[in-house]
């Protein structure tokens, strides 16, 4: 999104939030005509549709049959059929969405009786629909989910999705809460309007998904593309009142202290298994050919364990302080908890992170909980596995480039600083930290302004809980702004472990007090696609032989190419798109191109796309930009 267009997003997003404040109800009248527009074009479609059907056609086959005016009535049956086509098209496509079921496992009465009473005990107080599925997935999540039925002409599928982490890290109570506010999102007692908003934004949305998957008539096609942007950025502060709705209606079902709780404790234990759980298990892909497959058991195993718990209450501090965003749909923290009654982070109890006595999984699943989490497991374990066995041959690749580099380095060969560098980082994914510990301190000892060699040697340190690595990520990120966050969340998590709380209040806060400038900066970075400019990479000889180099040892890869994004925030610090083509798509998957990006250890930021899916007409885009490309096997080999 360029620079202009996001200001002006946010400025009508912001508009919008005020109206809402300020004037309520003028507020809910435009989002009435807007909903009124929507129905209108239905209503529009279907008039047009049946006028030209009974009307305009059987008019036009009296003239071809009684009147005799063939050629008139043909032109005419031709001209009109036509658009009639693209009519019941439209209508065939608005009453038909291909809307996937929610991942997880169907759970039925049999298999979790007392989670069934407790849902059907909420429904009689909430005055809530039936729910048509209640689904347990493997996210730290929940939420209610709407499937329609007749796509946007009405009728809908209610399901409930259940996270198996979430349960079995809190207690009974916790998890009534979180049951308690997604039901109330569609709860008979919530703001008749705020209910009927969220039903009709979400089978629009789902329309406009499906249309730009899969497309559809230009009719259709070119409204929704203006029709559902409109009604996301009109219904956006009323999204998020919606949110403040279902938590009041949790505390009012299950008590403030359970609601407020689940609220701390959701946010904490995300961060602690994004840093903690899930770096660990992913790097077991550089040594074991094979995913585990009782993977929601070992997570289950931890969210219990002491470790996890003591982290909680700092990665609870780190969330409170995020600064809340013109996008969010959600609330922050600090927000939900104020309108709870808890101004300030020292309130929280220290007993909402003690370990339960009894989990919701055990209270709710009883004896089929290792059951269910057994084929959790085995449906991740298919799902990562292509991904994860092509991580391991690349590790094992990349392994005997590592046993080339300590040769040569225990021979008493200097290498270049560069080399170097692969060395402490192929040591670190494939042996550890503390076998890289000493590549690192070498890197940064012959270059003591390296911002990369800072960083590292200082998140090692931290790592070890040896502070000293903190004067290292200051340098760092004063050095390169874009790793403020990074380095303070490194800080930040060094400090939590000693529970020396007050200490990392001041990273805490650098880090919320982020600039507006990097913000956008970094939201400019985080995707890309077709609509983007792209320039030459224009790298140096020298640079551009080795990223040649360690995209010769990639196996499997026939083609590279290689361009630089047009940036309008912080120009100076380029942003590249690599393009990789292999032989096969199989196998390729997210964490496969990340480990790539990370392993080719480009000094530059980097995002590496593959020509599939939606990423196809970009990548079209870099290949025939001139010179970008690296490689080409099919052109260079003919």
């Amino acid at each position: 999104m360029r620079k202009q267009d996001r200001s002006k997003l946010i400025a009508r997003l912001r508009a919008s939030q005020r109206l809402a404040q300020q004037h309520p109800t003028l507020y809910r009248i435009e989002v009435r005509l807007m909903m009124a527009l929507g129905r209108a074009y239905l209503a529009g479609l279907v008039f047009l549709s049946f006028l030209t059907a009974f009307c305009i056609v059987p008019f036009l086959c009296y003239l071809v049959v009684s009147q005799k005016a063939v050629v008139p009535g043909a032109i005419g049956l031709a001209v009109v059929g036509l658009p009639l086509g693209g009519l019941f098209l439209s209508l065939i496509q608005m009453s038909r969405l291909d809307v996937p079921i929610p991942a997880g496992i169907i759970l039925t009465q049999r298999d979790a009786p007392a989670l069934f009473d407790e849902i059907e005990s909420l429904c009689r107080r909430l005055r809530l629909p039936r729910i048509h599925r209640l689904l347990l997935s493997p996210e730290l999540n929940a939420g209610v989910y709407v499937r329609p039925r007749l796509g946007v002409f009405g009728g809908c599928e209610t399901y409930l999705q259940l996270g198996l982490p979430l349960m079995q890290a809190f207690a009974p109570e916790q998890c009534a809460a979180v049951l308690a506010h997604e039901l109330g999102h569609v709860s008979g007692r919530i703001n008749r309007l705020y209910r009927r908003v969220f039903l009709f934004t979400r089978k629009w949305e789902q329309l406009h998904e499906n249309l730009e998957a899969n497309g559809g008539t230009l009719l259709l096609s070119l409204f929704t593309r203006w029709y559902v942007p409109e009604l996301r950025i009109l219904t956006h502060a009323m999204n998020r009142s919606l949110e403040f709705e279902a938590d009041r209606i949790a505390i009012e079902s299950k008590g403030s202290e359970a609601s407020a709780g689940v609220l701390v404790l959701s946010t904490a234990l995300g961060h602690v298994l994004n840093s903690e759980f899930w770096p660990r298990m992913f790097a077991r892909s550089f040594t074991a050919p094979c995913p585990p497959e009782d993977i929601y058991a070992e997570q289950g195993n931890f969210l219990q364990s002491p470790e996890c718990r003591r982290l909680l209450p700092g990665w609870m501090r780190w969330a409170w302080r995020r600064q809340p965003s013109p996008f969010d749909s959600h609330p922050t923290l600090s927000e939900r908890l104020k309108a709870c009654g808890i101004d300030d982070c020292d309130a929280i109890r220290p007993s909402w992170f003690a370990l339960p006595e009894a989990t919701a999984a055990r209270h709710y699943l009883g004896e089929n909980e290792d059951e269910l989490a057994a084929v959790l497991g085995s449906t991740w374990s298919r799902t990562v596995e292509a991904g994860w066995r092509a991580n391991y041959h690349t590790a094992t690749g990349h392994r005997a480039l590592l046993e080339q580099l300590w040769k040569r380095k225990r021979e008493g060969e200097e290498l270049p600083w560069g080399e170097l560098w692969q060395l402490a980082v192929l040591t670190e994914d494939l042996e550890g930290r503390r076998a890289a510990f000493p590549c690192y301190r070498e890197a940064l000892e012959r270059d003591r302004e390296n911002v990369r060699a800072n960083f590292a040697f200082g998140r090692l340190l931290l790592e070890e809980n040896d502070e000293r690595g903190t004067p290292y990520l200051e340098y760092a990120m004063e050095a390169d702004p874009f790793l403020v966050e990074d380095a303070c969340m490194a800080i930040c998590a060094f400090l939590y472990r000693q529970h020396r709380f007050e200490e990392a209040r001041p990273y805490e806060e650098h880090a919320a007090a982020f600039s507006a400038e990097h913000i956008e900066a970094l939201n400019e970075r985080e995707n890309v696609d077709a609509s983007d400019t792209y320039l030459p990479h224009c790298l140096e000889e020298k640079e551009l032989a080795e990223l040649q180099a360690r995209l010769g040892d990639i196996q499997d890869l026939a083609g590279a190419w290689l361009a630089r994004k047009e940036l309008e925030f912080l120009p100076e610090r380029p942003l590249f798109v690599l393009v990789l083509r292999p032989g096969t798509l199989k196998g390729w998957d997210a964490e496969v191109l990340q480990s790539v990006a990370r392993l080719l250890d480009f000094e530059h930021d980097l995002i590496v796309v593959l020509p599939r899916g939606a990423q196809r007409k970009l990548c079209r885009k870099i290949m025939r930009t001139d010179g970008t490309k690296l490689f080409d096997l099919n052109e260079d080999h003919p």
